[in-house]
């Protein structure tokens, strides 16, 4: 894989990870995208030829980005709607628009904003089953999470603290021992 649109080719054909975005597509109070560990464990699970099952051990991230509704309770009756037609499934739906507060951030104007703050390129990637196709966001581009390199958010240097610390608690470099640790966007 290399392009964004190997990237879509490998989420139409993940035994896993196709139905989730299909399921996820069915919630149409907001325009949710799945994100974060569950994509990019499954490529690097792929990309590494590791034999995990890569949604059995994430939970799984679903972003959307509503700025008028930003108390907890949607993203709780969204998980609750999900686990009831998902079963087995530990959702986590969360809306963007009110994340900055917890991450300590500026307020974020959109869900792609909401993702370049993330601490990790690889990471800050959405897909969503959209009209029969498979659409991405991706603020930092696919080639990172294609090819097995972890780096630093380069847009906001503040987040190295978050970075280090993921890369300690997630314990990647076990998992994946081949990935790549880059600390900016200028590493080769």
């Amino acid at each position: 894989m290399k392009t964004k649109d190997d990237l879509i080719s490998f989420l139409k054909t993940h035994q896993t990870l196709f139905p989730l975005l299909r399921q996820v597509a069915s919630v149409k109070r907001v325009n949710c995208w799945i994100s974060a560990g569950v994509i990019r464990n499954a490529v690097w699970d792929h990309l590494f030829e590791t034999n995990e099952i890569s949604s059995a051990r994430s939970d799984v991230d679903v972003i959307y980005f509503d700025p008028k509704k930003t108390e907890p309770l949607q993203d709780r009756e969204i998980e609750v709607q999900q686990k009831t037609e998902y079963p087995g499934v530990n959702w986590s739906v969360r809306n963007q628009a009110r994340m900055h507060l917890k991450n300590q951030d500026p307020a974020y104007q959109s869900l792609e904003n909401a993702l370049e703050y993330w601490p990790e390129t690889a990471t800050a990637i959405a897909a969503r089953y959209e009209d029969r196709d498979i659409e991405i966001i991706a603020p930092f581009g696919v080639e990172d999470l294609l090819s097995g390199i972890l780096r630093v958010n380069p847009l906001h240097p503040l987040k190295r603290t978050d970075f280090e610390a993921r890369k300690r608690s997630k314990n990647w470099q076990k998992r994946w021992p081949d990935l790549i640790y880059r600390d900016s966007c200028d590493d080769a």
